[in-house]
């Protein structure tokens, strides 16, 4: 059984949630909560000893969830560019915007949403300040936990949003204060947060009316920004709305509602908050969001016509790999047969010799009969002649074919490629008279060469010779 715990840091108190997979169903066994007025070791530390001598009920580790301020979320549409210029543009953006000078005082978490039919990249970044981490860090370590990943809450809220729309919103309530999330492919594009006087306390109706006084404010806010109203808002379980207080909210929305997900809480003194239950079925899917913790690089996918030519490249390179493993099959039926013709004369050979010397006792040969001369005849150098062609033949040129027989003309097919016709005919002139040097080969009749269409740099030959007698 994978058993994961997930520790949330909010204003003013720290949550752990533990769950795992039991007999193939996800389930969350514990979420605890506890009042934290400052997070340093001694209230981690404390707080975890509360809950026995195995907190995490045998999780590797914990995933951190961090709930700041003074984290930074944004969407960003850059051109097309290298990916160390992506990383440069996207850093000094969130340094901007989280008002910071140095890198190397921010933790980023970049994602890519998707490639714009312009070719532009669309962007998310969450960003955080490495001293709220630092705290966590030292907080957990010295409460003996290791940390497996870092996130802020915003950017988990952002996965109950539907990962295909882009104008979704998510409300949660944490710590009195409610935050409010414009979500786009599942990051965060916008946050606001506000306060929510005695939060659920204060009753359901009075919550919804508290809501239905600032929701219109963050919409006209979201407008100013340049963003569209969202068409759904999801809103957290925190919230306690029942579906009359839900109905106050709809507006102009097309839907609001909890997410569709229900999670049932074995142990616990409270439920687990939205951005916790989202993280946690991440977890069970293994489709873990970017952690703040790790090195990210944006891959910048390769233009459709880059992937096309390469695609093209790929398959003329098989092709020609079909082609060779063709022509080398041809190659070796020839040299087989060559080898086999050769084989039988010396058989026919040794014949011949043998009757030769039972016929003349005295040492003197007989005359042959007609039956001998022909398999005398029969006895050509196939072999050598095979070998003499490929040591002519250059890369530019293709022996297509080699026809040859005992009696019969031997008859060479092929083609000759070079960078203009000139060269061409240099270079197939150059094979014709190394064939034409061959002692054992003798000019015939029925040469042919031909220009290849639209191609004057590629000549097709069929090049005659007999066999010489003498």
């Amino acid at each position: 059984m994978n058993t994961y715990a997930i520790l949330e840091f909010e204003e003013g108190s720290m949550a752990l949630t533990v769950g795992g997979s039991v007999a193939g169903t996800a389930e969350i066994f514990a979420c605890n909560r506890f009042p934290l007025v400052e997070i340093n070791s001694d209230t981690v530390r404390n707080a975890l000893r509360a809950l026995g001598s195995d907190p995490l009920r045998g999780a590797k580790g914990v995933h951190v969830i961090v709930g700041d301020r003074r984290a930074t979320h944004f969407v960003a549409t850059v051109p097309r560019m290298t990916e160390a210029e992506v990383g440069s543009f996207l850093t000094r953006e969130a340094l901007r915007l989280a008002s910071l000078t140095e890198a190397g005082d921010l933790l980023l978490a970049p994602r890519l949403l998707e490639v714009l039919p312009d070719r532009r990249l669309r962007i998310a970044m969450s960003a955080l300040p490495t001293g709220i981490w630092d705290r966590v860090q030292k907080a957990c370590a010295a409460a003996g936990v290791e940390v497996l990943s870092l996130h802020t809450t915003e950017s988990c809220l952002a996965l109950a949003a539907p990962p295909e729309d882009s104008d979704t919103a998510v409300l949660e309530l944490s710590g009195g204060r409610a935050r409010f999330v414009y979500c786009s492919h599942n990051a965060p594009v916008q946050v606001r947060r506000f306060i929510l006087g005695n939060g659920p306390d204060a009753g359901s109706m009075a919550l919804a009316a508290q809501l239905a006084i600032e929701l219109p404010r963050t919409y006209d806010w979201l407008r100013e920004s340049g963003h569209d109203e969202p068409r759904s808002l999801i809103v957290g379980n925190r919230l306690g709305l029942d579906e009359d207080s839900i109905e106050m909210l709809r507006g102009d929305l097309e839907s609001v509602g909890p997410p569709e997900d229900a999670w049932r809480v074995t142990e616990g003194d409270s439920d687990p908050g939205l951005a916790s239950t989202e993280l946690m079925q991440r977890l069970f899917a293994s489709t873990m969001p970017p952690s703040l913790l790790e090195m990210h690089v944006i891959r910048v996918p390769w233009p459709r016509r880059v992937v096309v030519s390469l695609a093209a490249a790929v398959l003329m390179g098989l092709a020609s790999a079909v082609f060779g493993v063709f022509e080398a099959q041809k190659y070796l039926d020839i040299a087989e047969e060559a080898e086999r013709l050769e084989a039988d004369c010396d058989r026919l050979g040794q014949a011949v010799l043998q009757a030769q010397a039972l016929a003349a006792p005295s040492g003197e040969f007989a005359v042959p009969d007609p039956q001998l001369e022909l398999a005398l005849s029969m006895r050509r150098p196939v072999s050598r002649l095979v070998a003499e062609v490929s040591n002519l033949a250059t890369d530019r040129v293709h022996v297509e074919s080699l026809q040859f027989a005992s009696t019969e003309k031997v008859v060479l097919a092929g083609a000759v490629k070079g960078q203009s016709r000139q060269e061409a005919l240099a270079v197939l002139s150059q094979f014709v008279d190394g064939l034409r040097e061959l002692p054992y080969l003798q000019a015939g009749r029925g040469d042919e060469i031909q220009e290849m269409p639209g191609r004057p740099n590629l000549l097709r030959f069929r090049i005659a010779f007999s066999w010489r007698n003498s």
